[in-house]
């Protein structure tokens, strides 16, 4: 590899995981942040809930504890187990 395709690959690497977070990637684990060629890879996917947006199309998303509809974030402290 010339010196400076590296830094290129791990560039366009970090775009694409940032595109997958923004659009949430429904196929999209952790493991796609620790590639075996990422020596400074580190996990970015903590398992963290966000619901999509209501667009009259998908169903609800409704709370895991209550099964009522979401009012927002529930954003629980969660340690990796890794």
């Amino acid at each position: 590899m010339p010196p400076n395709s590296s830094n290129v690959r791990d560039q366009m690497h970090d775009a694409l995981l940032d595109y997958m977070d923004k659009i949430r990637d429904p196929f999209r684990t952790y493991q796609w942040s620790l590639r075996p060629w990422r020596k400074d890879a580190q996990p970015r996917w903590m398992g963290a809930f966000r619901p999509r947006p209501q667009d009259g199309y998908s169903p609800v998303v409704r709370d895991y504890d209550t099964g009522l509809p979401t009012q927002g974030v529930k954003v629980e402290d969660k340690k990796q187990k890794f």
